[in-house]
């Protein structure tokens, strides 16, 4: 047995080690706010869609460009659209958090893989959504970085076969997800890009949410 652990010891520690480390950097960096004061006239809106987990950036259709919207499905009295980035794997074979297994998480933060957009349509504004006052050229800069998440093929957007429910899809994306770029960390990115308030640097959802509930 003591042999045993002489060779274990150096991995497990390492591992624990590393897994210490991360989460010490990401929860100091999430606190840390970029951007904590906007400057500009907030004449515009977008908002936060989170299920505890997982942070959508939601947008309404008329602040869309037509060309932006006509490689997407959408329908009249749809009014509204979210846009989650995330790895592809875990996407098409996690639909529920009960069907989360040690494989796909791995997967996800660990090996090289590629990512979808999920784009949810909607009728109206939900009432848990978290409202963010932007400028004009803020959301300009917000839909600029959405399209340039799309992998495009012959300047179109490649849409999925494959689905939820009725009102979402998936497209192919550009990037791959690891523990250092995850979901929410491209919607900081988006923000933070945009110059609207954010993390240093997050792979969580809690603060993005917190810091526009202020």
């Amino acid at each position: 047995m003591k042999k045993i652990w002489s060779y274990l010891k150096v991995p497990i520690f390492f591992t624990f080690g590393t897994i210490t480390l991360y989460f010490s950097v990401a929860f100091i960096c999430t606190y840390i706010t970029m951007h904590a004061q906007n400057k500009h006239s907030t004449t515009c809106e977008i908002f936060l869609n989170s299920n505890g987990v997982h942070v959508d950036l939601v947008l309404h259709k008329k602040d869309l460009p037509a060309d932006f919207l006509q490689d997407l499905i959408h329908y009249p009295g749809e009014d509204y659209l979210s846009f989650g980035w995330g790895d592809r794997n875990f996407y098409l074979n996690t639909p529920t958090w009960s069907e989360l297994n040690a494989m796909n998480a791995l997967q996800a933060l660990f090996w090289y893989s590629e990512s979808l957009l999920h784009v949810t349509r909607y009728r109206k504004r939900q009432s848990w959504w978290v409202v963010i006052r932007i400028s004009h050229q803020q959301l300009q800069d917000v839909i600029a970085q959405i399209t340039t998440a799309f992998r495009l093929e012959n300047s179109r957007k490649q849409l999925l076969q494959k689905s939820y429910s009725f009102y979402d899809n998936f497209y192919e994306g550009n990037g791959s997800y690891t523990c250092f770029y995850t979901c929410n960390t491209w919607i900081n990115c988006v923000l933070q890009n945009s110059g609207i308030k954010s993390c240093l640097w997050t792979p969580f959802s809690f603060r993005l949410i917190d810091l526009h509930k202020q």
